[in-house]
């Protein structure tokens, strides 16, 4: 392992790191993050960055493949949800409330804005088509998550009041939207730097949200009831794992029943059952920011997610099926030419 091999993993080794610093230095997280001051302004500072890396332009412009578009977003944020919800609610009393309270918001969240690419390039999917559906689920979700949580923990008897859930709209609306439409707004003026500099943006944003998890799971991990929760992770993240093949199961399912073609079908199964980690972890963190106690073990739930659904994304790659619709994609693609 050299400094390429670091440099493609460096944000997993970063989140263990996070993770472990969490445990071993607790007291200091709690001590620098009063009143989760430091948490807020980091998320302000997370979504200003988002905000100016977003490429709405490709929203703009990506006016073609309804029907590819449609899908991807009533999958993302209709049907995943809707399986998590029927699927986890009967193992309502097996999971902690704080793990479950993840799920539920893991399952509402966007899909990811630049893994799900890099492997639907890789294989030779509609690329385009999965950048537009990524730069618009990542828009969209951050008015349609919070609303959809809200919506499912009403159903599971966890409602939140509405003086309270519109106490938590506004400080959404606050840490989230208008620091993305700021940086929108500035990227407008100088799109040749963001465009220049995207890189060093995208390692500045997860440097950011590494600070966050530390701060979050710090504040858990000061909790003296903190490793006997931890001892109750096994069975969650073996359903997430599960949910996950499920769901890859499903969009490839979705693609041929819609008769959708070799590269959108890739499309649809690299983006579709992906969630982000980057808008997760500042979303969760601002939904949360008032019950702290929650925030730390529900982050867990997304932390593995994310790091499973790489590591499914290069198992599936290599399955003979996938590999026939590769062929076939790459293929149809030369006949074009």
């Amino acid at each position: 392992m050299g400094a390429a091999w670091f440099r493609r993993n460096w944000f997993v080794v970063g989140i263990v790191a996070a993770l472990t610093a969490g445990v071993l230095f607790s007291e200091f997280g709690v001590r620098i993050n009063p009143g989760g001051v430091a948490n807020r302004v980091i998320i302000v500072v997370i979504f200003l960055v988002s905000g100016f890396r977003l490429p709405t332009e490709t929203i703009s412009s990506g006016l073609k493949g309804v029907k590819l578009h449609v899908v991807l977003q009533v999958f993302i944020f209709i049907i995943v949800p809707a399986l998590v919800y029927f699927v986890i609610t009967p193992f309502h009393g097996w999971f902690d409330p704080s793990i479950m309270l993840g799920i539920y918001a893991l399952s509402v969240l966007p899909t990811t804005t630049s893994s799900c690419i890099v492997f639907i390039q890789r294989s030779g999917g509609n690329t385009f088509g999965g950048m537009f559906n990524s730069a618009l689920a990542n828009t969209i979700g951050v008015f349609v998550s919070p609303l959809l949580l809200s919506v499912i923990l009403q159903q599971t008897g966890q409602a939140i009041p509405p003086e309270e859930l519109l106490v938590i709209l506004r400080n959404l609306a606050l840490t989230m939207l208008l620091p993305i439409v700021v940086g929108q707004l500035a990227r407008q003026f100088i799109h040749e730097f963001a465009a220049r500099h995207k890189g060093a943006l995208a390692d500045l944003g997860g440097v950011l949200i590494l600070c966050v998890v530390y701060l979050a799971f710090s504040r858990a991990a000061a909790n003296p009831e903190f490793a006997q929760n931890l001892g109750r992770l096994a069975f969650p993240f073996v359903f997430l794992a599960a949910a996950h093949w499920l769901l890859l199961a499903a969009a490839y399912l979705v693609g041929r029943a819609f008769a959708f073609g070799a590269a959108d079908r890739i499309t649809i199964m690299f983006a579709a059952p992906q969630k982000t980690l980057p808008m997760g972890v500042p979303l969760l963190s601002a939904y949360f920011q008032d019950r702290p106690e929650v925030l730390g073990l529900a982050l867990l739930p997304l932390i593995f997610y994310h790091s499973f659904q790489l590591f499914s994304a290069g198992i599936l790659t290599s399955l003979p099926f996938m590999r026939r619709l590769v062929a076939s994609a790459r293929q149809a693609e030369r006949d074009h030419r």
